[in-house]
């Protein structure tokens, strides 16, 4: 259950940081809108 929780947490990490580097800019105008 550790391990599975923590590989869970990895690839949501990795895939936030990705979408975030590749449409920080889109995100923030959609926030304002």
């Amino acid at each position: 259950a550790f391990w599975s929780m923590m590989v869970f947490l990895f690839v949501l990490t990795v895939g936030f940081a990705y979408e975030w580097k590749k449409g920080a800019m889109t995100w923030e105008v959609q926030i304002k809108a």
